[in-house]
């Protein structure tokens, strides 16, 4: 489709309020949004790409602890002395063990089971279109609401044939800047394994509900033409959707000055 039939498809989506909780006011219920490069790329995490040989919570939180203690001296004193062995709990589909310290890594490329997504259709489509504009495929941006915001209930329930869920851990963690400029939601899809969670494939789930669920509109799937990739990127420009605003860096800033020197093909 075109980035203006998008446009127009997805404001029938979005709710008029603010507010994520249904009780006040958001009667349709506010969905999430991911942006990805290539339409035929999977929904997949990024430790799954990684190919590691992590396959739990509680081996990936200890895992996020390494990290940490290698990067000591350049994380700030809070993020050193919240995180700890002792502030692991293992409470699938409750508690994600050291939400905020394992979200911190992610947006620093660690290796992550979190799935991001943005509360902005926009801030998802800069991540299909932008970041790569000469990119000759098209692009997808994928979106779905969370199970809490269709049922009234508390947490997310997405069941897959072999029992596995997509838990939608929600925006409330004190964590990276770029949490709040990109509005992220993070979700991470797996079974339970005894008192731990074992992982699985979002994209399993995600590909059975567009299949199965056509009319219920929770799961949704856009491909945008790679021929208007410049449209849709000076669109997004004009809503200061900018490498800068998302990525809060030099380099991002750098990024957006040659934007206007240039265009968006830099």
């Amino acid at each position: 489709m075109k980035w203006k039939e998008f446009k127009e498809a997805v404001a029938e989506e979005l709710p008029t309020t603010t507010a994520w909780s249904m009780s006040s006011g958001n009667k349709k219920g506010r969905m999430l949004f991911r942006g990805q490069e290539d339409e035929t790329w999977p929904l997949e995490t990024s430790l799954e790409r990684a190919n590691t040989n992590i396959t739990n919570l509680e081996s990936y939180a200890h895992s996020c602890l390494s990290a940490k203690r290698y990067m000591g001296s350049i994380l700030s004193s809070d993020l050193k002395m919240e995180y700890t062995e002792a502030t692991i709990k293992i409470k699938p589909f409750v508690e994600f063990p050291n939400y905020g310290l394992s979200v911190y890594l992610r947006h620093h490329g660690f290796p992550s089971p979190l799935l991001d997504w943005s509360e902005s259709p926009f801030v998802a489509a800069y991540f299909a279109l932008a970041v790569n504009p000469r990119k000759n495929s098209d692009a997808a941006i994928y979106g779905y609401r969370p199970y809490e915001q269709i049922n009234h209930t508390e947490g997310d329930h997405y069941y897959s044939k072999i029992d596995s869920k997509i838990w939608n851990i929600g925006p409330w963690v004190e964590t990276h800047e770029r949490h709040v400029a990109q509005q992220c939601q993070y979700t991470c899809c797996m079974s339970r394994h005894g008192d731990d969670g074992e992982f699985s494939s979002h994209n399993e789930i995600f590909s059975k509900r567009l299949e199965e669920n056509p009319i219920q509109r929770n799961h949704f799937k856009w491909v945008i033409d790679a021929s208007d990739r410049s449209v849709a990127i000076a669109d997004l420009f004009n809503m200061n959707i900018t490498p800068f605003s998302l990525f809060r860096t030099q380099d991002a800033a750098a990024k957006t000055a040659a934007m206007k020197l240039f265009g968006e093909h830099v």
